[in-house]
């Protein structure tokens, strides 16, 4: 759907560069350059030339925020009202939420906005929450339901997660997306990647390879991947796991495998970029994470034809209907999550052209999600979820 629309310039509100936030806004600014829609970015950190350029080509610019914890309330303010001061913002797009959102709504809404929105990016656990954090995150809800225009997010689990009990025909869903090229590779590229990887790995060639890709944090549950390790290596199982990512546990995590006698088992590979240039090389992927708020892992391993077995706590959004996950509930026999692995591998691969066309069709691709958030700021739509 091709929209006509006069000039719209948003305001991106970020606290930091690096993770989905930033992946979502420069997705966003590609997809949309040589269009009538105009990002500017307002960030603590400094960012990559890359991320740079696909602001600066939309036509607008990055500016530098000051941290009111270390510069004070005063400087805080002056970086923010400089974008402020300079444009005129359609929509201020703001990535944090909760009580850390006030301090930048003061400050907006003293300027003719059209509107401030509050985008939920992830979803929380009240249940593996302390008694402080569970009432923080309580009394974060209504603080967005009342600053934000809109109920806004990646998913359904994270809009109700962030904002609490609103109605679904509120929701505004604008999918975390990919760029199905990066993910699509003929038979002939696939098999140089999966021979030259496993190679590096010294991965034995009879044996399958399952990803277990994330942050290494509590909330991925790496535990589990650890438990099915070693039921792995008791078996005497044909199976090797690689865990892929960084994060505060993995010095911790290294040295149980290290205790369990898994480093036969298990590989730890540390965050690849770019990682489609390494997924081919795998035979299939686990997700057992407590939660989530919308993994995009998974819209670019189903994009590459590669099975799945998550956990039931993860949303059923980013299953694109091509036979390729598999949900189970965390406390599952340990064998289970085998099997269902096995028998996922052992599947057909869907076509190309389905895997292209799910992705496309739920929204996933940056393409499709650019449309819907165009529409979205256009005025076309408010309110868009993944059915």
């Amino acid at each position: 759907m091709e929209i006509q629309l006069k000039p719209i310039r948003i305001l991106h509100i970020m606290s930091g560069f690096g993770g989905g936030i930033s992946t979502f806004i420069r997705n966003q600014a590609e997809a949309l350059t040589d269009t009538s829609i105009i990002f500017d970015v307002a960030t603590y950190d400094d960012c990559p030339e890359e991320f740079k350029q696909a602001i600066e080509k939309t036509g607008g610019r990055i500016y530098s925020l000051q941290n009111p914890k270390t510069k004070g309330w005063k400087e805080f303010k002056k970086s923010l009202q400089q974008p402020l001061k300079e444009h005129h913002y359609d929509v201020v797009h703001c990535h944090v939420a909760g009580y850390r959102a006030i301090a930048y709504y003061l400050v907006v809404r003293k300027y003719k906005v059209g509107k401030f929105i509050i985008h939920a990016h992830s979803t929380v656990d009240l249940s593996r929450l302390s008694k402080k954090k569970q009432y923080e995150a309580k009394i974060n809800q209504p603080i967005n339901r009342y600053l934000s225009h809109e109920p806004v997010g990646c998913g359904a689990l994270a809009i109700q997660s962030i904002y609490g009990k609103v109605p679904k025909e509120q929701w505004m869903i604008i999918p975390n997306s990919v760029e199905p090229a990066n993910f699509i590779h003929s038979d002939k590229e696939a098999t140089k990647i999966r021979e030259q990887v496993r190679t590096r790995w010294q991965v034995p060639e009879d044996h399958y390879l399952i990803g277990h890709i994330g942050r290494l944090e509590e909330v991925k549950n790496h535990q589990l991947t650890l438990e099915l390790a070693q039921w792995i290596k008791n078996q005497q199982l044909p199976m090797t796991i690689v865990i892929i990512g960084t994060g505060k546990l993995k010095e911790a995590l290294k040295e149980q495998v290290k205790e369990k006698g898994l480093e036969s088992v298990v590989l730890f590979t540390g965050r690849l970029h770019p990682i489609a240039n390494y997924l081919p090389a795998l035979d299939g992927v686990i997700l057992p994470s407590f939660v989530e708020g919308l993994p995009t892992t998974m819209i670019e391993t189903q994009l590459v034809g590669l099975p799945a077995v998550l956990s039931d706590t993860i949303t059923k959004e980013v299953d694109l209907e091509l036979g390729l996950l598999t949900y189970l509930p965390l406390d599952s026999p340990i064998s289970k999550w085998y099997d269902e692995l096995i028998t996922l591998i052992e599947m057909s691969k869907p076509s190309t052209r389905s895997r292209i066309e799910q992705a496309s069709l739920k929204g996933f691709t940056n393409e499709a999600a650019s449309s819907i958030y165009t529409q979205y700021l256009s005025g076309f739509i408010n309110s868009y979820h993944i059915d």
